[in-house]
């Protein structure tokens, strides 16, 4: 059996290099703990970040980024944050943001994420890494659907 040879660059490649890379090259994050678990403030600081365009807000700026706009009236802001929450922060941030809506539920909010391919719908419950809250980000910016549609 002969060995195979990869480039350095190859071998360390991570399935969201691209998407951590476009985060840091926005400014939204400024470290690279992409396989650690995320909170849910992490997940509020990013978006306010890459909504804003400026990089100098903190978790309690994050917090009442988060309230303020309703993407999370829960609070909990130090608690993992599961696949169908973040999809569920980016819907309430779409589609509830500055309007009198109630919240759907985690069926309307996971449908749509999973419909719109910002993630799979899969292991929903599941603590998201940070590379997977950044990933989620990305395709939800990238495809148009970041902004709130009521403002």
């Amino acid at each position: 059996a002969g060995f195979a040879t990869i480039s350095p660059q190859a071998a360390s490649a991570h399935w969201a290099d691209t998407q951590m890379n476009w985060a840091f090259n926005k400014g939204i994050i400024n470290t690279d703990l992409r396989d650690s678990p995320a909170t849910r403030q992490d997940a509020w600081l990013i978006m306010e970040r890459l909504y804003t365009g400026a990089n100098g807000y903190n978790y309690n700026d994050a917090r009442s980024f988060a309230r303020q706009l309703r993407i999370a009236e829960d609070g909990r802001p130090t608690n993992w944050v599961t696949r169908e929450e973040m999809g569920s922060f980016l819907y309430s941030f779409r589609y509830i943001a500055y309007t009198n809506k109630s919240w759907p539920g985690f069926g309307t909010t996971t449908n749509w994420a999973a419909g719109n391919g910002i993630f799979d719908g899969s292991r929903p419950q599941d603590v998201a890494t940070r590379a997977e809250v950044v990933t989620m980000i990305y395709r939800t910016y990238k495809k148009g659907l970041f902004d709130p549609v009521n403002y």
